[in-house]
């Protein structure tokens, strides 16, 4: 590993923060993702839906009854029968911003498994914590950027390094987490007739959850919730919800308490204290590290228009396709305009096309409003800060419905990914190899292990990302590895019950960006990408890889409406 010293002169005069976690959409994918799941079977590529929320299948239970809660917030915003004794939002709003901790209890069945689980949310604390009813236990804190988890049959507690958007459903308060969820729930066409009744013997509020009109083949939430109508807080829900096939998936009954304290840590849950500790915790360069490279990525992605061109080789290089991105703050427009129409002619058509196209920003740009007039096929993704947006355009002028969905960030941002790539905490650190060396770049690697899933083969892999902390941390290379014979597999067994034809041959791909410059705004931006397989990690680009050039304007005068969703489906131009 490269000593800290030689990490400190990489990054000495880089000022370190701490970049802001931004909440995924972890809610709207648990009902979307079943119905994905109902196509791909694949349990490799397609993970078990509730495994996207929670581990524990109980738990998951809980995760299915927080995210029901959603419709006390929107009592008044479905349109449904209301009664006119119905506490009020602002109420209910009030009363749930006073709430420190939010415990919560679930029983029933999940996929056939009959159950208890708990869960506590510290909203002032910032602590979330689970436990399964065979005993295991996660307990995130988020304060401390640490999240622990414990294993009953092997009485192991591990630590990870944990970002507040890795935290399932965690928030800074009650309302958003509800909030949240109900813009899910309301997508769902649900319907809430509210009445006033008994639970257990209690005065409650009835919220009653009735399925969409149209449910048949989508997967729905119905049930009961009752809220207490003294504190103006849940008290309890029972509910099921049903797969696109029309099968119960979970069904159980939920109890909610509002204590003034929670669990201080993981031991507060019956952990034993003599539980083995395995520490995976980031060493403090990489962490570092890592800051730094959010930090340049963040500023130079902030505000910019980029064309990039991708290069294709077929007798002689051509370009395929031309992207476009406009990014402003929250609004992000990315558009995809292929150059050749089905059926048309490499060969012949590319010198019309390349005379066209041009090779400037200015040039591109026109070719670009020209496209998006004329006919041809292209697609739109837009972000406005909520919402994403997708619809695209046939040879023929037809354009598809536009496509409509939540997102609490910007699902993609492709210039980063060129640059920037995502590089996850955990399980990663800095090697230093003869290519780091000799170039003076930083190279953090992951690796993860393989694994066998309803009888498929997923090849243990790794990651070697080359960051060049010169020129605003952009990764100059990223190698990605897989082998079925990997010395970091630590079982080294895992394939000798695997028929050989299950098992892939060894993969190695590269990206590497061979150009950059620097813009007017002071930040470095890649120019030129060549990717490609290699023989292995020291293997120059095969000849003939594709490439992508980048054309970049970081003072940009966007088009109006460019990223207004009314004008989407062939409604302006974009100039």
């Amino acid at each position: 590993m490269r000593p800290a010293e030689n990490i400190k002169k990489l990054i000495k005069n880089a000022p370190i923060k701490t970049n802001p976690a931004v909440n995924e959409a972890v809610l709207k994918d648990l009902l979307n993702e079943l119905n994905k799941s109902e196509k791909k079977p694949s349990a490799a590529l397609q993970p078990n839906i509730w495994k996207i929320i929670m581990k524990s299948r109980i738990t998951q239970l809980t995760t299915a009854a927080v995210i029901i809660i959603a419709v006390i917030v929107g009592i008044n915003q479905f349109g449904g029968p209301v009664d006119i004794t119905t506490i009020a939002f602002a109420d209910i709003t009030e009363a749930m911003n006073n709430v420190p901790w939010m415990h919560i209890v679930s029983r029933g069945v999940e996929r056939g498994v009959t159950g208890v689980g708990e869960q506590w949310f510290g909203f002032e604390t910032k602590i979330e914590a689970e436990k399964d009813f065979n005993g295991e236990v996660d307990f995130w804190n988020v304060k401390e950027h640490k999240r622990y988890k414990y294993d009953p049959e092997t009485r192991t507690i591990t630590i990870n390094y944990a970002y507040e958007d890795e935290v399932p459903f965690f928030t800074s308060s009650p309302v958003s987490l509800l909030e949240g969820m109900l813009k899910m729930v309301k997508e769902q066409g649900t319907e809430i007739i509210t009445k006033n009744g008994k639970y257990n013997g209690q005065d409650v509020q009835i919220q009653e959850i009735s399925p969409p009109v149209m449910s048949q083949g989508k997967v729905y939430c119905t049930g009961c919730l009752y809220v207490e109508p003294e504190s103006k807080l849940l008290y309890a829900a029972q509910l099921k919800i049903i797969d696109a096939k029309g099968n119960t998936v979970v069904d159980c009954e939920v109890t909610f308490d509002y204590p003034q304290t929670g669990p201080a840590d993981i031991y507060d849950l019956s952990v034993p204290r003599d539980a083995r500790i395995i520490d995976k915790m980031p060493k403090e360069d990489y962490l570092a590290i890592l800051d730094k490279y959010r930090e340049c990525r963040d500023k130079a992605t902030s505000e910019y228009v980029a064309i990039i061109t991708h290069t294709l080789k077929y007798k002689e290089f051509f370009v395929s396709k031309v992207e476009v991105e406009y990014k402003s703050g929250p609004n992000y427009r990315f558009e995809q305009h292929f150059v050749f129409n089905a059926g048309e002619s490499i060969e012949k058509s590319w010198p019309k096309h390349k005379k066209q196209l041009g090779d400037s920003y200015e040039s591109l740009m026109a070719w670009l409003q020209r496209h998006y007039v004329n006919m041809g096929y292209f697609t739109i993704g837009l972000y406005d800060g909520e919402y994403k947006y997708s619809v695209s355009r046939g040879n023929s002028g037809i354009w598809d419905k536009v496509k409509k969905s939540s997102f609490s960030s910007i699902p993609w941002i492709n210039l980063q990914e060129l640059a920037w790539p995502n590089i996850d905490e955990t399980e990663g650190h800095i090697i230093e190899d003869d290519y780091a060396r000799e170039n003076n770049l930083i190279c953090i690697e992951r690796s993860w292990q393989g694994r066998i899933s309803d009888g498929k083969v997923s090849l243990p892999g790794r990651c070697h990302y080359y960051l060049d902390p010169q020129k605003d941390f952009i990764c100059r290379r990223k190698v990605t590895e897989r082998r079925p014979d990997a010395q970091w597999q630590k079982d080294k067994d895992w394939l000798k019950d695997v028929e050989p034809e299950k098992i892939k041959d060894r993969s190695i791909y590269a990206e590497e960006i061979t150009e950059v410059i620097q813009a007017p705004n002071g930040c470095w931006y890649p120019r030129m990408i060549v990717e490609g397989i290699r023989k292995d990690y020291q293997d120059v680009p095969l000849k003939g890889s594709p490439t992508k050039t980048v054309y970049i304007r970081t003072n940009p005068e966007f088009p109006e409406d460019i990223f207004n969703a009314d004008k989407l489906s062939g409604g302006s131009e974009p100039n």
